[in-house]
C-alpha cells in the first residue's frame, strides 16, 4: 500500500480543512522558537525524500476477504516523522508509521488532569502506553513504548 502526499498547499476553501485557513505548504511543520529570540510561529516546509513521486511504501501485510470489510489503523508517529536535517534550514517528513488490523486492537480514552490545578485537563502532555521486557540485553531496550500520543 502506498500513501500519496499532495504537493498542493490547501487554500482554506474545502471542507477538510478543519481551521479554514491557507497553509504555506502542502506539507509543513511550525517551529515554536525561545521567546527571548522574539519571533514565534516559523513555518518551514517538509521535504519527502521519494514520497512525491512514488508515495510513502506502508509494509504490512494483511488479507482482504470476499465479502468482508478489512479495516486498518495507521498509526502515525510524529515525533519520530520529522526531522531536521543537520544544521541547515531543511526539514524531512521521514513517516514512521505502525499498521494494526483493528481487530486486534484496544482503545483507551481519558483525560489527564492535576489535582492540585482542577478538573480541567492538562495541555502538552504525553501519554504513552509501555511494555516491559525484563531479558532485553540493553537495559534502554527493557521498556518498549507501544503507542503514544
Amino acid at each position: 500500500m502506498r500513501l500519496i502526499i499532495g504537493e498542493n498547499p490547501d487554500n482554506g476553501d474545502d471542507d477538510i480543512n478543519i481551521l479554514v485557513e491557507e497553509h504555506p505548504y502542502a506539507n509543513y511543520v511550525i517551529d515554536k522558537l525561545d521567546t527571548y529570540i522574539g519571533e514565534t510561529d516559523y513555518y518551514h516546509e517538509l521535504k519527502v525524500p521519494g514520497g512525491l513521486q512514488t508515495g510513502i511504501k506502508i509494509v504490512h501485510g494483511f488479507n482482504i476477504n470476499e465479502n468482508e470489510t478489512t479495516e486498518l489503523i495507521l498509526d502515525f508517529d510524529v515525533l519520530r516523522s520529522i526531522v531536521k536535517a543537520g544544521s541547515s534550514e531543511q526539514w524531512l517528513l521521514k513517516p514512521t508509521i505502525k499498521v494494526f488490523n483493528t481487530k486486534d486492537c484496544s482503545i483507551i480514552s481519558g483525560t489527564v488532569t492535576d489535582d492540585a490545578v482542577g478538573p480541567n485537563g492538562l495541555g502538552g502532555v504525553l501519554v504513552s502506553v509501555q511494555r516491559y521486557a525484563p531479558g532485553a540485553d540493553d537495559p534502554k531496550d527493557r521498556v518498549v513504548v507501544e503507542a503514544s500520543t
